[in-house]
Parts: C-alpha cells; structure tokens; sequence
C-alpha cells in the first residue's frame, strides 16, 4: 500500500482537551473540566440588575437550568423537564471502551451549554484506492439549555487534509440518538448498536468512495456539479462576483490541489475539492478581521461541529454516488 505523501498541515484548533490518556471515563471528564453538575432553580422569584439598579422579576410556570459549580445559567426550561448530569451523558462512553474504543477529546462549549467526548473507534479506518485513508470517531454529545437530546455523532475525517467526509447515506445513519437509559446492561446493548452502526456506515461510505475512484470526471462535468450546487445568479447582480469566486476555488482545488492527486479527474477528486473548500476556503461568518489565524480556525472548526455545511455536502456526495 502506497500511502500519499502531499497531505497537508492545516492551522486547525481543538474545541476540547486532549484526554487520549485517560483510561476511565470519570478521568477524561475531570481532565477536560467536565466534572461539574447542574442543578435546577424555579425561576419565579428572580432578582436582576438593570440599569436603574437590582429588580424583582419572574418567568412563571419555567425553571433555570444552572451550573452547580459556578452557578452560571444554561438554559430555562419547562417544569418537566430533567436535565441528564455529565456523568450520566457520558456513562455510555464506558461501553464504548468496553469494545476497544478509546477518548481522544472532551470539552465544553458556551459555558456549558453543550458538552461532547470523542472516541476513537476499532475498525473506524478505511483506505480508498491506494492510501487515501479515512478515519471515523464518535462523539457522545448534550446539551444543557434544554433544546435538543444525547447524540453520538459519526464523525469521518480525510487524514491526507482533515476534510471532513461524513455524508448522508440512505438506510444508515451517521447520528445515533442515546436513550437515557440508567441501566447498565442497556446502556452496554445500545453501545454495541451504536458501534456496530458505525463500522456499517464506514464500510459502505468506503464502498461509495472506491466507486468514485473508478469513475472518471471531466473538467466539463465538475463545472456543471459546481451550477448545481450553486445556480450561477445573474450576471448584472452582486451576487454573481460571489459565486465565480466561489466557482474559481472550487475548479482550482479540482484541478491542482496537491491532496487530489490520488484520483485526478475522477468523482472522488469532485467530491473532495468540495468538502475542502466549505471545510477551509469558504468565508467564515466572523472573520476577516485582521490576520489572526488562531481565531479563523476556532471558527471553522465551530462551523465543522455545528455541521453548518452540511447539507451540501450531502448532496454533493448523492450526486456523485447516485
């Protein structure tokens, strides 16, 4: 096997701590300072400071989700609402170890608000072609202001310049909802289902992706998949300067991208101009404000956990699988 040799150093920022020493879940949650509570306050009797000084005031029928070690406010919620503790988000990641996976990152996002740990999975790599390796993790993640459930997230990754990969693949799910089972041996049945999902995806996404090795791609064919994606607006209005700076990159990374190089001219080399453009080019809502580097880069990889891009890169990846 020929591994490729052009990959790429990217400026990236972690958003958590490396835990990858951890060796039980309860250390990777205190060594990413995840080892707090959260406590629930009714949030009918409630004093603020305005301008005109301290204040009464109320949210009735609602109740303040809080930090137990700082008491800083994470969300209000209704009255039946019972927020899952870290420990219990998490609980499921000890199957997950069971089964040789391993913690790489935890951390915490808006003071809190959301939590997530990643895990390195066995059998999470996949080779296309002769070398182009592609790695999936999952991340278990919450969130604490009440909107929204447990997840475990697929998370697939192009090793040679960090795009990442995952896409939507009908019949089976990249985003697994985690029930909030206390129960021990349910929480170990759902960790084998939830991994067992994952090495399903990542074969199948390595079957779709040799196919796009073996299909040949013209330069004619990726101008047409780029008006596709995006409609080329009129020519008279301000958008179209957007879109053929847009359209420019795009062609670019498709036809001298040293990371395309494995698959010139093929569908995966499609495929992977556009994810390395939304993951790397594409403007970042926030930035441009100087050269600070470090700040672009904590914005992407914002953009890349939110999965702001995703839906394109959805359809991008069904055109050239269909």
């Amino acid at each position: 096997m020929t591994n490729i040799s052009t990959t790429v150093v990217r400026p990236g920022k972690h958003l958590g701590t490396d835990v990858s020493n951890a060796s039980t879940i309860g250390e990777a949650t205190e060594m990413a300072n995840l080892n707090w509570g959260l406590k629930v306050l009714p949030a009918d009797h409630l004093t603020v400071m305005t301008d005109e000084g301290m204040t009464s005031t109320s949210i009735p029928g609602m109740r303040l989700v809080t930090r137990a070690d700082n008491s800083l406010t994470l969300g209000v919620v209704g009255n039946r609402y019972n927020p899952l503790q870290n420990d219990e988000v998490f609980a499921l990641g000890e199957h997950f170890l069971a089964r040789g996976a391993r913690p790489t990152e935890a951390g915490q996002l808006d003071g809190g608000r959301r939590v997530f740990m990643d895990f390195s999975i066995p059998d999470g790599h996949v080779t296309i072609g002769q070398g182009d390796l592609v790695k999936f993790s999952l991340s278990i993640r919450a969130n604490h202001d009440g909107r929204g459930d447990v997840t475990a997230a697929l998370i697939g990754r192009r090793l040679v310049c960090s795009n990442g990969m995952t896409a939507l693949i009908p019949n089976l799910p990249h985003t697994f909802s985690v029930r909030h089972t206390r129960h021990a041996a349910g929480r170990m049945i759902e960790a084998e289902e939830i991994l067992d999902g994952a090495v399903r995806y990542a074969k199948e996404f390595s079957a779709l992706a040799q196919e796009m090795l073996d299909t040949s791609f013209t330069e004619t064919e990726f101008r047409t998949y780029i008006r596709t994606l995006y409609p080329e607006p009129d020519k008279d209005s301000r958008a179209h300067a957007l879109w053929r700076t847009r359209h420019d990159a795009l062609l670019s990374l498709f036809r001298l991208a040293p990371t395309n190089e494995l698959g010139r001219g093929t569908a995966w080399s499609a495929y992977n101009a556009l994810t390395e453009y939304l993951d790397w080019m594409a403007p970042v809502r926030g930035a441009g404000a100087g050269d600070d580097d470090e700040a672009d880069a904590l914005l992407r990889a914002r953009r890349q956990f939110d999965g702001t891009t995703q839906k394109v890169k959805d359809r991008g990846f069904a055109l050239l699988a269909a």
